[in-house]
């Protein structure tokens, strides 16, 4: 999935589940001041990169990664000295700091990251073990052996899944604190897709899968809080602020649906709209006092 057109299994999944989670809501973050940045530097998977969003990166080699999404808005909006975004999709938590291609065209993530770096976002853990591909095949399938297997197949398999992911995102984020000992650093979590029950619709997903899912990302996002928690960084869950913006509220969908939109995100997927959002969060959230030291 780091080639171009790597849209497959794992990225559906990363969409597909995430939904849920504890976190942050609006009022968490009143803007007090302007927040002042020099170096950005921006880290992630897939919904962090942007595949799809308009326009595309062409510099990326082969990442999929747009000049529109939400890192860029934001360096915008915090008028940085300097920024590097070196999100790219399909990205596992080791590759914040291991090069798996050997290739200087992408790296390791970190390779971003120096001594003067003052600000580090991260989006990373969906894709790591391709338990969301897994996930997914059990519980989107047309077949009823896939039904019956999607529930015992979150409980068990994820559970031993995400505690290792908590433990490989959590170090990740303490490689960069070496790297970059005085960036405050951000943890983001992913963007709604499902809603809660009673929530919109979405068409062709049935109850006895769609639960599940939700559970899934519902453990991604307590698994991603714990990393936070223990490397001492920010985490910003995502659960609560896009909540009536999953993919079945058309107009006001953040993520697209079992379809992509041409120009505006991959399947189950961040859209233009949903990048914006996490921009203005994120933005928001840099205006409080830092907690990374806590």
């Amino acid at each position: 999935m780091f080639v171009a057109r790597r849209i497959g299994i794992a990225l559906l999944a990363a969409g597909l589940l995430a939904t849920t989670g504890c976190g942050t809501t609006k009022d968490d973050f009143p803007v007090t001041s302007k927040p002042k940045f020099n170096s950005y530097v921006a880290m992630g998977d897939s919904f962090v990169s942007g595949p799809d969003i308009t326009p595309q990166n062409s510099a990326a080699g082969g990442c999929q990664r747009s000049t529109e999404n939400y890192p860029a808005l934001l360096a915008k909006k915090l008028r940085a000295h300097t920024f590097r975004d070196a999100s790219c999709s399909g990205a596992i938590s080791s590759d914040i700091i291991v090069n798996r291609l050997g290739t200087a065209q992408i790296g390791a993530q970190i390779d971003a990251v120096n001594k003067n770096t003052d600000l580090v976002t991260v989006g990373i853990g969906g894709n790591d073990e391709g338990v969301f591909g897994k996930v997914i095949y059990a519980c989107t399938t047309g077949t009823r052996v896939a039904e019956a297997q999607c529930s015992p197949g979150v409980k068990v398999f994820l559970t031993q899944a995400l505690a290792r992911t908590t433990t490989r995102v959590a170090a990740s984020l303490e490689r960069i604190r070496e790297k970059a000992p005085n960036a405050r650093i951000v943890l983001v979590g992913y963007l709604r897709v499902l809603p809660e029950p009673g929530g919109c619709v979405v068409t062709g997903l049935t109850a006895a899968r769609s639960v599940p899912a939700i559970m899934a990302q519902d453990m991604l996002d307590t698994s991603l809080a714990q990393a936070a928690k223990r490397a001492k960084v920010e985490y910003v869950s995502m659960r609560t602020l896009s909540a009536g913006h999953e993919s079945c509220y058309g107009s006001k969908a953040w993520v697209n649906g079992f379809k992509g939109v041409q120009g505006d995100g991959a399947y189950l997927h961040p859209n233009a709209a949903g990048m914006r959002a996490v921009a203005d969060i994120l933005y928001k959230r840099l205006a409080t006092a830092s907690t990374n030291r806590q």
